[in-house]
């Protein structure tokens, strides 16, 4: 079963993809929220709608009300070609790594060029890459230290372990693999969260965070010794990336989110052929908006958070796009992209969630009269802690604990003992709850936990169609 907690729907005044544009006016607008428990699969259908995560964190944009139109774009990896430029930092790499230099021999033309080949023809005892489970080590957090200051120009106080841990080294997935491997020797099946190691000489020079999906590699993040600057290894580690892909039979790699008006995200397009998911097909209709028992005080007015998608070659969409730098043109063009597509004539506009301020407990019990399948169906994980409070009696669930304790950056995160972290993060720790529905909720508890709880329902219904659905409980806390 999935586990979810703490959704909510929130705007930033700051965007780390537009902050240096002239005349920009950063805001980013996210619904989100923390995922307890779920599998590669579920995972993988939420990023076809849009969805992202940052370790336990998962979100997805609202591209109306963000400064900077964020796609998700994706690779078929049986149908790339590397362009000139590409093979050309591959063959230089590979040159450097088996002390070929200039003198090695390169690959020709596109039509000769055999990307696997090349990959391995690049793994030899002075370089070797491994791909293991996105555990932490100390090696890994100095490369990553000395990354975030000398790329990114970060000072002391935004570089933790904490950080690094949360971010590039958790995952909430059930079903994650363990293998170790080397280079492209991969099993028939991978699953979870994966750190691809480089090593150069016995030095760690690159790290990329994976996750291992049924039907793709994704790219979390990449990160690179500064002493390397000059071997583009961003996009040597791209095309190992798709090798990969290739090597365990999924059709796809994603490289997250395409930003069209962000020079350092705009690389992500030049990898073909790619296609871009279309926001406006992740759409649910009017009367579908109409039928689901939202709370009271839940203003709902907006396009659906997830349905259908519809993916749109890049190279269609991008015939235009040096002329392009507005967001709000760029977004009318994905749309005019895909206008043959058949998707609802009726779309609903944009959902804002308003606090519910103990607002509609009423209406909840109403809505819970009419429709008692809806719940009973619903339900909720309440820990140790709530049963202590609130004697709810169900049936007993197993589930990943969450501590967002174990997460946070305090003044105190060097007292805390390596093993100790090691014992919490990296064996996955469970406890136990008690499955809660919704009817047994709001009878057993006052208005306000209860209208919290069922502002929990928008995230299974922000996940429509994805698999999640029915399949989720939401943690109380």
């Amino acid at each position: 079963m999935n586990i979810i907690s703490n959704a909510l729907f929130s705007t930033r005044n700051r965007c780390g993809y537009c902050k240096d544009r002239e005349g920009a006016e950063p805001q980013g607008t996210l619904f989100s929220f923390n995922s307890v428990q779920m599998t590669a699969a579920q995972y993988q259908a939420l990023i076809d709608r849009g969805f992202r995560r940052s370790g336990t964190y998962i979100y997805k944009p609202d591209l109306a009300n963000s400064c900077c139109s964020q796609y998700t774009i994706r690779l078929n990896v049986e149908d790339f070609k590397a362009s000139k430029s590409q093979r050309g930092v591959l063959n230089r790499w590979t040159n450097h790594v088996t002390d070929k230099g200039n003198g090695g021999k390169n690959s020709g033309k596109n039509n000769q060029f055999d990307l696997v080949a090349k990959i391995q023809e690049g793994e030899t005892d002075a370089f070797n890459s491994r791909l293991e489970p996105n555990s932490f080590t100390k090696e890994k957090y100095d490369l990553y230290a000395r990354y975030q200051k000398h790329v990114h120009n970060e000072g002391p106080e935004d570089i933790s372990e904490s950080g690094f841990r949360r971010f590039l080294c958790s995952d909430s997935f059930t079903d994650s693999t363990s293998d170790v491997c080397k280079g492209l020797d991969v099993p028939d099946r991978l699953s979870g969260g994966y750190h691809q190691l480089y090593y150069h000489n016995g030095k760690l020079v690159a790290m990329a965070v994976l996750d291992i999906l049924p039907l793709c590699v994704s790219s979390v993040y990449f990160l690179w010794d500064p002493d390397y600057a000059q071997w583009g290894l961003g996009k040597v580690a791209a095309m190992r990336e798709i090798a990969l892909a290739k090597a365990l039979g999924v059709p796809y790699y994603y490289m997250g989110y395409y930003i069209p008006d962000c020079v350092k995200m705009k690389y992500k397009g030049e990898y073909h052929p790619s296609f871009v998911l279309d926001p406006e097909s992740l759409t649910i209709s009017e009367q579908e908006i109409d039928d689901y028992p939202f709370p009271e005080g839940i203003n709902v007015e907006s396009r659906a958070l997830a349905g259908v998608g519809v993916w749109v070659p890049l190279k269609e969409m991008s015939k235009n796009i040096s002329t392009m730098d507005d967001s709000a043109r760029y977004y009318s063009y994905v749309r005019r992209s895909a206008k043959t597509v058949d998707r609802p004539k009726e779309v609903a506009a944009r959902v804002r969630y308003e606090d519910l301020s103990g607002a509609g407990y009423l209406k909840l019990e109403e809505m819970m009269k009419g429709l008692p399948k809806f719940a009973n169906k619903k339900q909720f994980v309440a820990p140790q802690n709530v049963l202590d409070v609130i004697p709810f009696e169900g049936q007993k669930i197993e589930y990943f604990k969450y501590d967002d304790d174990m997460y946070s950056d305090s003044e105190d995160e060097e007292e805390v003992e390596v093993e100790e972290w090691d014992k919490k993060e990296n064996e996955k720790q469970t406890v136990e709850g008690v499955l809660v529905s919704l009817a047994s909720l709001v009878d057993k508890t006052n208005s306000a936990f209860a209208n919290e709880m069922a502002m929990g329902l928008l995230a299974v219904r922000a996940t429509a169609g994805s698999g999640l659905g029915d399949k989720t409980a939401i943690l109380m806390g």
